[in-house]
């Protein structure tokens, strides 16, 4: 069995991929991410990419809005798995889901945002 912590990327890949520093709620600090949450806040022109982490408990927000106007609201749950995969197309956070039954990938690559959502049943 692998162990939750290992199923995500250290917080600074994290900050790597998202382009900017993590934040985080007053009274928490870097030290407790995973358990806590973390959060990520970028603006690019009339461009804002917003992420909420809460490793722990499996759940990933994403938000991305174009001048004011949300794009792209997605709340996960039952999260297993977060990582970073790099290729020629550039970077991607593929986010494991698994829940009644079926497994779904969401893959996230930023600037420009995209989204792209695999669903299989287990082998």
């Amino acid at each position: 069995m692998v162990d939750r912590k290992d199923a995500w990327p250290e917080l600074f890949e994290l900050e790597g991929f998202f382009g900017t520093m993590a934040e985080f709620a007053p009274g928490r600090d870097a030290e407790y991410w995973f358990h806590q949450g973390v959060c990520f806040n970028k603006s690019i022109g009339d461009e804002r990419v917003w992420c909420e982490l809460l490793p722990f408990d499996g759940q990933l927000a994403f938000r991305w809005s174009v001048a004011g106007a949300d794009c792209l609201d997605l709340k996960l749950q039952f999260v297993r798995q977060l990582e970073i995969r790099r290729d020629a197309g550039g970077e991607r956070l593929a986010c494991f889901v698994r829940e009644g039954g079926l497994d779904q990938c969401f893959t996230f690559a930023l600037y420009p945002v995209r989204l792209q959502v695999a669903t299989a049943l287990p082998a």
